[in-house]
């Protein structure tokens, strides 16, 4: 699962803050002039990505325990 650590925040021009993901084949950037707004629209993407990926890490974690059984 993405951590906060996972996010690289800059700040272009003097004036724009951005907040980029590049993991997992994911390369997602998230900018404004004020920071708050910036991290509010990264942490709401991720809420979103963290949904969407759950049911498949669940399957992995499963499918690697039952392999093992097996072997």
């Amino acid at each position: 699962m993405p951590r906060l650590k996972d996010f690289k925040i800059r700040i272009k021009n003097n004036r724009y803050y951005e907040i980029r993901f590049r993991r997992y084949g994911y390369n997602v950037s998230f900018s404004s002039t004020n920071f708050e707004v910036a991290k509010r629209k990264a942490f709401e993407w991720l809420s979103t990505f963290e949904e969407q990926i759950k049911p498949q890490v669940h399957f992995t974690v499963i499918s690697k325990w039952t392999a093992s059984i097996l072997i």
